[in-house]
């Protein structure tokens, strides 16, 4: 992820640990998160509780727009 995404996904309480999650399953976008539902990220090997946060965020950055 660009460092704008990261530090977007930061202010919004997502750790670098579940950046480096995320990123290590193939979602290095924030566009790529905004497309993929939990179910998504959890079968691409994120952890349950890190995919549910990253939507809630993904929902509120979206819903801003």
């Amino acid at each position: 992820m660009t460092p704008v995404e990261t530090a977007t996904l930061r202010r919004h309480g997502v750790t670098k640990d579940i950046i480096d999650e995320l990123e290590a399953a193939g979602f290095t976008s924030l566009t790529r998160l905004a497309n993929a539902s939990t179910p998504g990220l959890i079968r691409a090997g994120v952890g349950e509780d890190s995919a549910r946060l990253v939507a809630r965020v993904i929902d509120r950055l979206t819903a801003a727009a």
